[in-house]
């Protein structure tokens, strides 16, 4: 995946990467606040989940829920409770999203799993992170000149650790099941190097 741009950013208050956070939580749950041609977002679900290891190979496509379960972080009856509590929500359609997309990417989907864990090194040695998936549908703005458009959904995925965010759009393959869209993905990273963010 390509690089789009870098800036350094000075922080004298000390407020990254805290301030970081908090504005991927404004474009995740109020996306109207920076794009003017949206309404807002819907958040669906929203779960914990781990990267697959670059080891666990399997067969792209092939579904196998047994392989894909350890994917999940924790138990599913204590997970619902526990989230619930924490502010997470149930998720089937993110679960199955999840495990056909994280499959592929411990199968044969090398670039993409070096884009979400920020290189190649990261993902051999690191792949075990913690990640926090989002499912969200994204609501267009009408207008007399602009009728409502289609809502999209996403699945956003945050590396706390890894100081990434990555946006995964979604699209209905011809089952009827939603996959990733490949062509759209975007990421927003913040590194610290030599005393810049």
């Amino acid at each position: 995946m390509a690089e789009v741009g870098r800036a350094a950013v000075s922080d004298p208050g000390s407020l990254l990467p805290e301030g970081f956070w908090a504005a991927v939580a404004v474009w995740v749950e109020r996306p109207q606040v920076a794009n003017k041609r949206l309404c807002g977002a819907r958040l669906e679900a929203r779960r914990s989940a781990s990267l697959p290891r670059a080891e666990a190979r399997g067969p792209r496509g092939a579904w196998d829920p047994a392989a894909a379960a350890p994917l999940l972080a924790g138990a599913p009856g204590q997970r619902d409770q526990a989230e619930a509590e924490e502010g997470h929500f149930p998720a089937p359609d993110l679960d199955s999203i999840w495990n056909y997309f994280s499959q592929s990417l411990a199968g044969d989907d090398r670039e993409m799993l070096n884009f979400l864990t920020g290189s190649e090194a990261a993902s051999q040695q690191e792949a075990q992170r913690e990640l926090v998936l989002i499912l969200r549908t994204i609501i267009p703005k009408a207008s007399p000149r602009c009728p409502l458009g289609a809502a999209r959904r996403e699945m956003v995925v945050q590396d706390v650790r890894g100081g990434m965010v990555t946006f995964l759009p979604l699209e209905e393959d011809v089952d009827g099941n939603l996959r990733v869209k490949r062509s759209s993905v975007y990421q927003v990273q913040l590194s610290r190097t030599e005393g810049e963010w």
